[in-house]
């Protein structure tokens, strides 16, 4: 028997579930030979003769009778076990028809379920293997439902034979090279053509790293080391990779096996371009800028023009794929505070690009570092398509979530693009590597019924927002408070779920708003995202409530929002916070320091998250008495207020990116901070040093005949390679003694954040007196330290 296909689904209803060819063996009787007045053909040279004319017309949803063939000379050995019955649908599938009524009277039928041309076979198989068959056409529906089959077979079968492409897409690597091994052991894994590396491939484009870079795709690219790459490489340059001249351009093409900065290649019939950050002219020769620029387009927009011209008209029903580091503004999620200059202008009715006249252009944008777990990370409101490529360094959403841009949970992250693309028709599928799942965002259309009307037919619009509603609490769904203290408490609630739809909406964040039940006003209004960023989604969303006042009544709502901004209903709890602890003695203490003596002293804003903290008394260099303030000669001046250890309080320090600065709930108002991040925001300092600064106590009697004191003090500390901190005791005696000493190695992100750290400490013989020294140093455009309540003293601290 031929090799048949018998998956039907609700194409074609047999006339028996079972598929399998006719059983028995036994010859046909002489009565069905003579009654039969069909057509004659010869199957393994008998002749046979169908019992009726196959009749060419039927109708859809009713059953079809299919005649039986028997031999038309009574000394024929054909049986009827010897042949199959098997029909095609106008879709391509082809189901084997098993027969019902008796052996000697078998019965054969179909239901139509499409219009269109059908194709009944009957095949048999001779003892030597021998195949043969003979074919009959039957139509089936009106004459308009079958020209409209035969139109979209004829589509099929054209695709068929057009040019297929599969590629990988990921931007901003950022020297994260196992996690780009990770990126191609799925691009092998799924038999990928080519590789798309959207720019930001090194974090500073030193030699080092373009040869880091370089190791990995001369053992990825051509894995089976024939010379030859399994996975061909596109690639463009981003902000990062350009460094302090032009020698980026160059390593960059070193690096890529000769990929120049603009170019235009050929994959399997499609086109792929890259535009790379440059300024001054485009030499065509070497695809370089003749300056260089980490965020400008311009130079190269006449020959992106003309590329694109001469691309959509070869091929007019093709994607053009198009490479560029920075986002247009105003496309796909967060490219409204993000993006590139000289290839766009203007947002919304005033939005213009160079793209505008190309709805085939499909354009790939990293720098956001934002993942594709949400369907506004592709765009097609212009009448063309701009893709976010996705990060594998670290992720950042819109501001004014959470105080931030960089959700706290979103740390440990690497995500890619899949795309498969067939004739005209473009499917982007999305995965995350670290969960080692495929994401539920899932992006197809065709670019040839695009064409037709852009602003009509393509799918990925703001169109998708009118199809959503809020999002929806699963029942019995409440919000708990836990951990309630003077001024904090622990707010959590069970996630909530995106109303029915079919454009693939999230609950995208949650507002958080609480208010004083004894005067109604608003104490903390915030948002958070969802965590839809992780896979599996967390099960529970919860966030700490701040900055509130002891032995206070409180109410706390929770309104979920979806991907387009709509809100679902509320949910609240009340609580009350605890009482304020009893006043601290510092007298009782060898040293006690809170920073609170200093908050006449505090300055307004000058630098530091500006305008913003303009008008907030929030920071100063001047110490409380005996306290001291050291920067290493060497250090770079950056930003004013960061510029070294400074006193400030945590309201002003985490108004800008909190990145859970504000995870800080052991300090109180006034804090000392070394923040080395936010240092690197002015001036660039970290090109031209590191920074380096040490917080001392005043010194501190010891009293006669001790042989042990304690330290403690409450810490919040968040580590990045190659940032070290260390706290080192300094006796009077000239002895010193390293307590603490914090690297990437030994120090894992936040093992050290919002603790108190309770130490002992030996004094040597003939020491009177000591201090400690608070250093932070080595540290680029890291992290941060902050410290309160720094106690010494001859017995045990109880936290």
């Amino acid at each position: 028997m031929i090799p048949i296909r018998r998956s039907w689904g609700a194409r074609l209803v047999a006339g028996a579930l079972a598929t399998v060819a006719i059983a028995g063996g036994s010859t046909v009787v002489a009565q069905e030979r003579a009654e039969a007045d069909g057509p004659a053909f010869t199957l393994l040279a008998e002749q046979v003769r169908l019992q009726d004319a196959v009749r060419p017309k039927a109708a859809v949803g009713e059953s079809f009778r299919i005649p039986e063939p028997v031999p038309t000379q009574e000394s024929s050995s054909f049986r009827t076990g010897d042949y199959a019955v098997s029909v095609a649908s106008p879709d391509g599938v082809t189901a084997e028809i098993s027969p019902t009524g008796s052996k000697s009277a078998p019965v054969y039928e179909f239901t139509p379920q499409i219009a269109g041309d059908y194709k009944i076979n009957y095949s048999a198989v001779g003892d030597d293997g021998t195949v043969d068959f003979e074919e009959f056409e039957v139509v089936a529906g009106d004459d308009a439902e079958v020209e409209k089959a035969r139109a979209a077979a004829a589509r099929r079968a054209a695709n068929d034979n057009q040019p297929q492409v599969t590629f990988g897409s990921l931007g901003d690597i950022h020297n994260e090279w196992r996690d780009l091994d990770k990126a191609f052991d799925l691009y092998h894994e799924q038999d990928l053509d080519a590789s798309l590396f959207v720019g930001d491939l090194t974090n500073n484009a030193t030699a080092g790293e373009y040869a880091g870079l370089k190791e990995v795709l001369d053992r990825r690219l051509d894995e089976n080391g024939d010379g030859k790459d399994d996975i061909s490489l596109v690639a463009a340059l981003g902000n990062h990779d350009i460094g302090s001249g032009m020698t980026g351009y160059d390593l960059f093409t070193q690096a890529t096996g000769g990929q120049r900065p603009n170019a235009d290649y050929v994959i399997n019939g499609y086109h792929f371009i890259t535009v790379s950050p440059g300024s001054g002219e485009l030499d065509e020769e070497t695809g370089r800028p003749t300056q260089r620029s980490t965020g400008d387009y311009a130079y190269a927009r006449d020959w992106l023009h003309t590329r694109l011209a001469a691309n959509t008209a070869e091929h007019p029903d093709r994607p053009v794929f198009v490479l560029v580091h920075h986002p247009l503004k105003c496309t796909h999620y967060v490219s409204n505070e993000w993006y590139g200059a000289g290839l766009s202008e203007g947002c919304g009715d005033t939005f213009e690009s160079v793209f505008d006249d190309f709805p085939q252009a499909v354009v790939w944008g990293g720098h956001i570092h934002t993942p594709n777990n949400i369907s506004t990370s592709i765009w097609q409101d212009g009448g063309f398509t701009t893709v976010n490529a996705p990060p594998l360094a670290y992720f950042e959403m819109e501001s004014g979530v959470d105080n931030d841009t960089t959700p706290n949970d979103a740390g440990n992250n690497a995500q890619t693009s899949v795309v498969e693309v067939a004739g005209s028709v473009v499917t982007v599928k999305n995965y995350d590597l670290q969960a080692g799942r495929w994401i539920d965002q899932t992006w197809k259309w065709d670019v040839e019924e695009a064409i037709k009307n852009p602003q009509r037919n393509f799918p990925y619009t703001d169109r998708r927002a009118a199809e959503t509603a809020g999002p929806k609490w699963p029942a019995g769904a409440a919000v708990t408070v836990s951990d309630v203290k003077e001024d904090t408490a622990q707010v959590s609630f069970p996630q909530a779920k995106p109303a029915a739809n079919d454009v693939q909406d999230i609950v995208h964040l949650y507002r958080y708003q609480v208010t004083e039940k004894a005067t109604g006003a608003t104490v903390a209004d915030f948002k958070q995202w969802s965590g839809f960023y992780i896979l599996p989604l967390p099960a529970t969303r919860g966030h700490a409530v701040r900055d509130l006042k002891g032995n206070t009544e409180y109410e706390v709502r929770v309104t979920p929002y979806n991907t387009w901004g709509k809100p679902g209903a509320a949910i609240s709890s009340t609580f009350k916070t605890a009482p304020p602890p009893p006043p601290v003695d510092p007298a009782d203490y060898l040293v006690y320091q809170d920073f609170e003596s200093v908050a006449s002293q505090l300055q307004p804003g000058v630098e530091h998250n500006m305008p913003a903290n303009a008008n907030v008394l929030g920071w100063t260099k001047t110490t409380p008495a005996g306290w001291t303030i050291t920067n290493s000669p060497d250090m770079p001046t950056g930003t004013r207020e960061m510029n070294g250890w400074s006193l400030m309080t945590k309201a002003f320090w985490q108004n800008g990116d909190d990145q859970d600065r504000s995870g800080f709930t052991l300090g109180r108002n006034v804090v000392a901070v070394a923040d080395p991040d936010e240092w690197d925001d002015v001036n660039d300092p970290e090109s031209r040093g590191r920074f380096d600064s040490t917080l001392t106590t005043p010194s501190a009697p010891i009293p006669a005949g001790t042989s042990r004191v304690y330290l403690a003090w409450d810490n919040h500390y968040r580590e990045e390679e190659p940032q070290e901190a260390e706290v080192t005791v300094e006796f009077d005696t000239g002895q010193r003694v390293r307590l603490v000493h914090w690297t990437a190695a030994n120090t894992p992100d936040l093992s050290q954040g919002n603790k108190t750290v309770n130490l002992p400490v030996d004094v040597p013989a003939g020491a009177t007196s000591m201090k400690v020294d608070f250093r932070l140093f080595n540290a680029m455009n890291d992290w941060y330290w902050a410290i309160d309540h720094v106690r010494l003293d001859t017995e045990p601290i109880l936290n």
